[in-house]
């Protein structure tokens, strides 16, 4: 199992939970969980009142379509839901605070657990969750395949060494490529510092735009690929990859 921080060890509903916290009979099982971990995180029993009321939304429309309960669903599952909230005639702003429920949800289930499926879905999700960059929606917008993800991965990994300078360097795309698409992360990795990966507790802590420190999971499979690309690179450097230069320029 992949090793989780022990502070994010937390137990799942039926005890410790705060007196001024209530659960509702009505709730589902994964809102009773929610609210027993948001309460173990320390939170205001306002926020996890919101919170609540946030996952109860996304559990009844699950029922309503004759999805899987909340602690079942999947990828296929948050996306639907996702596009349906679009698809409403509401503010964008709303939609985000509709999402941000479920997403703290699969976040908490994911260092709970600590399991490799939870974390899976929780990166797939992270990616989605967002809604000011909603290009579907957009004239002319066309998601990349699977087929073009693999080949593009392919490609990176099958060139091995390119022009620098007057001689040939060994390549570092494919674990450039493959912190992209693990981590859904966009300027922050291109100046990655070694120093900001943890592989002891499966983290990537880097500074955003806005300077505030970011949390991402390292999926065990970047986790490899990562430790290999280090292990085996050419060159000493502070960042984890040749090119980088700071944060937010391009390769």
């Amino acid at each position: 199992m992949v090793a989780v921080h022990r502070r994010h060890r937390r137990r799942f509903v039926g005890e410790g939970t705060s007196s001024k916290v209530v659960i509702q009979p009505g709730d589902p099982k994964a809102v009773r969980d929610f609210v027993a971990l948001l309460d173990q995180e320390g939170y205001a029993p306002t926020t996890i009142q919101v919170s609540r009321v946030g996952l109860r939304r996304y559990a009844r429309w699950l029922r309503a379509h004759g999805r899987p309960p909340a602690e079942r669903a999947g990828l296929k599952d948050f996306t639907a839901y996702r596009k349906a909230l679009l698809r409403r005639p509401i503010a964008r702003k709303t939609v985000y605070g509709h999402l941000r429920s479920v997403l703290d949800y699969y976040r908490l289930r994911m260092l709970n657990t600590g399991q490799e499926d939870d974390i899976d879905l929780w990166q797939r999700i992270r990616v989605l969750g967002g809604v000011t960059r909603s290009y579907e929606h957009h004239d002319g917008y066309k998601p990349l395949s699977p087929e073009t993800i693999r080949r593009v991965v392919e490609a990176t990994r099958s060139s091995t060494h390119y022009k620098y300078g007057s001689g040939l360097v060994k390549s570092d795309d494919y674990p450039f490529i493959m912190t992209l698409l693990y981590t859904g992360a966009r300027a922050q990795i291109y100046g990655l510092r070694v120093a900001e990966i943890d592989f002891a507790h499966d983290e990537i802590r880097t500074p955003t735009k806005r300077n505030r420190l970011q949390t991402i999971p390292l999926h065990p499979t970047l986790a490899r690929v990562l430790r290999t690309h280090l292990r085996t690179r050419d060159y000493e450097s502070e960042f984890v990859f040749r090119r980088a230069r700071g944060r937010g320029r391009a390769r």
